[in-house]
């Protein structure tokens, strides 16, 4: 505890001798009187005036009390804030303390109950003692050494919130810049000579600037961060930092807008236990420079058909609105770039784009407080190659950084695929489903399928095929699988779908034990699994997987059951962390059905059940496995979407695997595939920075990859081949979480930082107020009035008890 003016403290402890002089200088002499027959009234004097003592020492104490906490006022103690409700409980219970012993003098010198004498004086001593414990305790603590003088230098850290939620805009003006105009303030508050560092969400250490305009400037200078790190982790490297500083106080300001996803500690649980320890000289000012009800339009979501497709699709988006504006209308536009071979190019140190689009828009209602789906489909078909888009909101809303969604595409010739099925298996479900005959004879399948023998696999150079399916394969050579492992492992998708040919004599075929087939299939084949009763079919789990895509809009209306599975292979999936092996589908007796294996730039599909059987009519009688040809399962049977639904998609996952994505969110790798013969080693890469010089990306090991996507927009890639310009490129886009403006409460900030141990202020007043408190501490000035009023009434009721009015006394006396 500290106090303001400590003379008036000590001039108030000498003037409560006042009081105790004139007592004893105003006693009565006493006379004396001889007189035998006045003795018993000379015993009845003693006993009166013993009692007239105690109660003049009452009263004294009670004068001399005021007289002190008269003083005690006037000297002006204060604490630490956070002390303060420590000294409230010890001024608490010395008021009840006292109370208690006003009220145990009333009832002695009345002559009441014993029993509620001693009451009184056990909860008067009870309260002293407690009082005097608190005070020690409050006293010792180190939170006390936080007091200074107004006026002293200062360690200060400045937290500035620079995530993307800063650029909302509200009066014309971005919770950015109301930010760097409320710091600019507060670095002019600080005492001089005060040390400044300032932070923002960049991975960077904090550092204390030269002066207040090295760090002002330092303010101006900050940008958005696309990729901020929370703010319970700057913090907590901002105590770490503060704690050597030799300031004896520390202040941190942090300049945000309070929204949710800048509080999710990712690294720094602990961070309410750092701030408990800091406290004792570490003040934290939350400032908040956000919007109380933000309200906003966002494209919550959007996703593309697909990013790869063949000339004789179009290109098809579905995207999710949420408005928390009141009910509006808007147009939703979406643009593809007309590719120009000259562009992009640089001139005049600026990166000039394409300006022309193929667009297609929308007019949407978009009702508050709700999430609305559409479909966008470009009326146009595109041309061969890489395609760069967006999709957008017209109109204006708070903040504009989610209101649009960029995204690349590539336009291929149809894909090249390549089934293997011996003569006696049916390949007509699948080469159906991949290109129906109405779509070849319109030119328009996506795939070109071609089906060949088994023994004829190794006349075909695989290179030239997106996929390769084997339908219900039959043992094949070491050569084949060999070859099928090069495959694999140089970016083609392989779809193993097993069936009644993989068996010899009712057991597995040995080769399918061989170290190459085992390393392609994931995984280790058993022995076959049977259910003739129809009570096992496929049974998904987890549909995040791409083969489930067209599968979640109907997730609980999929009947499975109505396409039993009589018979399947049993498989070990294997274990090793190298094998790279996964379930992503399963029956519903939780055997594996699809499993997928990750092989160089390629992968595996495999289906334990063939996907070659006829539909059927009739259900199966039971005979054994291995007697004749008895139906592995019926997935093809009435009317089989579910699993035409899945084999789409399998075969897109399939054809479209080179090892590269072409859409992704912030901080992702992106690693395309660079075929040497097809495409060149190095290109220039343009970044949405379009002030930025471009720079060189060369292929490593028929890889391309670039790891700095720390801005949205669309990242081009431009080289050269045969005197020929080739143009590639790539999209990231914003998480959806980093546009949330949803505000954290009271409750989540004292998760982060500890209750009662950060102060918010929303403007210049608030923000002086609690400055004020946290240097000089919590004055004690109103807590002491209100007890001088106490002792004072006390004082009073007590006087008038003891010495009734020489007019009543008369009246009394008339009476009697």
């Amino acid at each position: 505890m500290v106090f303001a003016n400590s003379l008036l403290l000590l001039l108030g402890g000498l003037l409560v001798g006042v009081p105790i002089v004139l007592h004893l200088l105003m006693q009565p002499k006493p006379k004396l009187a001889v007189f035998p027959a006045m003795k018993f009234l000379q015993a009845k004097q003693l006993s009166t005036q013993r009692s007239l003592r105690l109660r003049h020492w009452i009263l004294l104490a009670l004068r001399a009390l005021l007289i002190l906490l008269l003083a005690l006022a006037l000297a002006g103690p204060a604490v630490a804030q956070a002390d303060f409700g420590e000294w409230i409980g010890v001024v608490g219970f010395g008021i009840l303390a006292l109370l208690a012993g006003v009220l145990f003098a009333i009832t002695t010198l009345g002559k009441r109950s014993r029993l509620l004498s001693v009451l009184l004086l056990l909860i008067a001593v009870s309260c002293f003692a407690t009082s005097g414990w608190m005070a020690y305790r409050a006293t010792t603590s180190a939170a006390g050494s936080a007091i200074t003088n107004r006026a002293d230098p200062v360690a200060a850290l400045i937290v500035f919130d620079n995530s993307p939620r800063m650029t909302y805009v509200r009066a014309n003006q971005s919770n950015f810049e109301r930010g760097q105009e409320m710091t600019k303030w507060v670095l002019s508050q600080l005492p001089p000579g005060s040390r400044i560092a300032v932070a923002d969400t960049q991975d960077d250490d904090p550092f204390f600037s030269v002066d207040t305009a090295a760090a002002q400037n330092r303010i101006q200078s900050l940008t958005i961060n696309y990729r901020p790190l929370d703010l319970p982790t700057v913090l907590a490297r901002g105590f770490v930092f503060l704690k050597d500083a030799q300031e004896d106080r520390h202040e941190i300001y942090v300049i945000t807008d309070l929204t949710k996803p800048s509080w999710v500690a990712s690294e720094s649980l602990g961070l309410a236990e750092t701030v408990e320890q800091a406290v004792g000289n570490t003040a934290v000012f939350v400032i908040d420079v956000g919007e109380e009800r933000p309200k906003n339009l966002t494209i919550n979501s959007f996703e593309l058909d697909s990013e790869r497709f063949t000339t004789s699709n179009r290109l098809v988006v579905q995207a999710n609105l949420f408005s928390s504006l009141p009910d509006t209308t808007r147009t939703v536009v979406l643009e593809v770039e007309k590719p120009d071979p000259l562009l992009p190019v640089v001139q005049n140190g600026k990166t000039v784009l394409p300006t022309d689009f193929w667009q297609h828009s929308e007019v949407v209602e978009v009702p508050t407080e709700k999430n609305i789906s559409i479909s966008m489909q470009l009326g146009q078909d595109l041309p061969l190659g890489v395609h760069h888009g967006r999709i957008s909101v017209l109109g204006s809303d708070g903040l504009a950084l989610d209101d649009q969604r960029y995204f690349t595409v590539e336009v291929s010739k149809r894909w090249q695929v390549l089934v293997v099925a011996p003569s006696s298996v049916n390949s007509v479900n699948l080469t159906a489903l991949l290109a129906p005959a109405n779509l070849v004879e319109a030119g328009a399948a996506p795939f070109d399928v071609s089906v060949i023998e088994p023994d004829e696999l190794s006349q075909y150079e695989l290179r030239t095929f997106q996929s390769v399916y084997l339908l219900d394969p039959a043992p094949l050579a070491k050569d084949n699988w060999n070859q099928l492992e090069r495959f694999v492992f140089e970016g083609g998708g392989l779809g193993i779908f097993l069936g009644s040919n993989a068996a010899s004599k009712s057991h597995i075929d040995q080769s399918f034990l061989e170290a190459v087939p085992q390393k392609l299939l994931g995984g280790q084949l058993q022995d076959v699994w049977q259910r003739i009763d129809g009570s096992v079919s496929l049974s998904p789990e987890d549909m995040s997987h791409p083969i489930f895509k067209l599968l979640r809009s109907n997730e609980s209306g999929l009947a499975w059951f109505q396409f039993p599975v009589y018979f399947h292979w049993g498989f070990e999936v294997a274990t090793d962390p190298d094998a790279n092996s996964q379930v992503l589908l399963r029956y519903n007796n939780r055997q594996p059905a699809i499993v997928e294996r990750n092989f160089g730039a390629g992968r595996v599909l495999t289906m334990t059940t063939p996907i070659t059987e006829r539909s059927l009519s009739a259900t199966v009688k039971g005979r054994p496995f291995g007697e004749r040809r008895d139906p592995w399962n019926q997935l093809f049977s009435g009317t089989p979407f579910p699993t035409w639904a899945l084999l789409r998609q399998l075969a897109a996952y399939l054809a479209q695997l080179n090892g590269d994505t072409l859409n992704m969110e912030l901080g992702q790798y992106a690693r395309l595939k660079n075929d040497p013969r097809s495409f060149p080693e190095s290109y220039a890469l343009f970044s949405p920075e379009l002030t930025q010089a471009p720079t060189r990306a060369s292929a490593h090991e028929n890889y391309l990859t670039y790891k700095f996507t720390d801005l949205p927009g669309q990242y081009r890639l431009k080289g050269s081949r045969d005197d020929k310009p080739v143009l590639r490129g790539f999209s990231v886009n914003l998480p959806p979480n980093a546009t949330n403006l949803e505000r954290i409460d009271a409750s989540g900030l004292d998760k982060a930082l500890g209750k009662d141990r950060y102060q918010i202020a929303r403007d210049q007043v608030e923000i002086e107020r609690q400055q004020g408190t946290s240097r000089q501490g919590q004055e004690f000035y109103p807590l002491i009035m209100l007890m001088i009023c106490i002792v004072f009434g006390m004082e009073f009721l007590l006087s008038n008890r003891f010495y009734e009015p020489s007019s009543r006394k008369s009246r009394l006396a008339q009476i009697k």
